[in-house]
């Protein structure tokens, strides 16, 4: 038994169809993993890095509060009323945590017979300038 997580989906899109992501989602066309030479990561599973095909339009984040009343602690977790936009943009190149980094696996998608993945912004570990 190895240590991957068994929850892989994989989706095949027909010709015609497109996909827009909702809220923070980025859907990352899968390219090779190119190494530094100087320098040098290891990782247990394999990173990813791709092209960037669709965005969605943002969000609205989790606000977290906490406080204490009459000496019991309470926590509360609100949706914010400020709307984030997605920072990344279509066409940048970047890069993913590995897909077995912490239980990271996307789901992906085969659009035309090549490997794409759904993620999210925060999945992101950095763009390519």
């Amino acid at each position: 038994m190895n240590g991957r997580c068994e929850r892989e989906t994989t989706d095949y899109l027909a010709p015609g169809e497109t996909l827009r992501p909702l809220r923070d989602g980025i859907i990352v066309k899968v390219l090779p993993l190119k190494l530094s030479q100087t320098i040098h990561a290891e990782w247990a599973g394999s990173a990813v890095r791709g092209e960037i095909i669709a965005v969605g339009p943002g969000h609205y984040p989790n606000i977290h509060e906490r406080g204490r009343t009459d000496g019991k602690d309470w926590r509360r977790v609100r949706q914010s009323s400020h709307f984030r936009p997605t920072e990344v943009k279509v066409g940048q190149i970047v890069h993913l945590g590995g897909m077995e980094n912490g239980g990271y696996i996307w789901p992906k998608i085969y659009i035309n017979h090549e490997e794409h993945v759904h993620a999210t912004e925060r999945d992101i570990c950095g763009i390519e300038q």
